[in-house]
């Protein structure tokens, strides 16, 4: 976890393994390290073995946004001859969003960037896509609307939850809601509370 002068961020590299034991079924997902301009953050890519290790499915993406499947043969021939030197199509498109005409990659492959996470290679599919974090996730150290949404106290669960559970302490919920300053109060308040108690129980 790096923590910057305006957001944080949560690399993952290094290589995963997640097999079914039941049909002997195997992915082998490489996540990217992003580098010191952190063009490949989020990246990742692999495949998805049969049990006599045949390549059945390349996979890529960026598994923060969209994660991509397609055949493997035609993968393999993409960044072939993306290493390669030359362009296997126009089509590419930027992380930022910029228009591939305008811009070359670092290994001068017009239309193409190692930075990509959307390679448009024909017959590719989205098999899994994040939903993108609330305007105000930056208010919440950059929490998804589910992170956020753990500690609320719904109609569902109101009549379930434990007197001693932590989301029904008003410190808790003022420190949610950004009120630090009457949290510290509150605090403050309840040590004396609990050691007058403790006094009296001893006494």
């Amino acid at each position: 976890m790096h923590f910057g002068f305006t957001k944080n961020v949560d690399e993952k590299y290094g290589v995963q393994e997640i097999q079914n034991h039941n049909t002997k079924h195997k992915a082998v997902l490489n996540y990217k390290q992003g580098g010191w301009f952190g063009k490949d953050l989020n990246k990742v890519d692999g495949y998805i073995y049969s049990p006599d290790k045949q390549k059945l499915k390349a996979l890529y993406g960026s598994w923060v946004k969209e994660l991509y499947a397609v055949n493997p043969a035609e993968y393999d021939e993409f960044m072939k001859e993306l290493n390669s030197g030359t362009s296997p199509s126009q089509s590419a498109k930027h992380l930022n969003g910029a228009s591939t005409s305008t811009q070359t990659s670092d290994h001068n492959i017009s239309g193409k960037s190692p930075s990509t996470y959307d390679l448009e290679i024909p017959g590719q599919e989205v098999i899994w896509k994040g939903i993108s974090r609330p305007e105000y996730s930056q208010e919440y150290f950059s929490f998804t609307l589910f992170t956020m949404a753990l500690n609320e106290i719904t109609e569902e669960n109101a009549n379930k939850i434990p007197p001693t559970d932590c989301r029904l302490r008003p410190d808790i919920r003022l420190l949610e809601q950004g009120q630090i300053g009457i949290t510290r109060t509150y605090d403050e308040k309840l040590r004396v509370n609990i050691n007058y108690t403790i006094i009296v129980i001893i006494h």
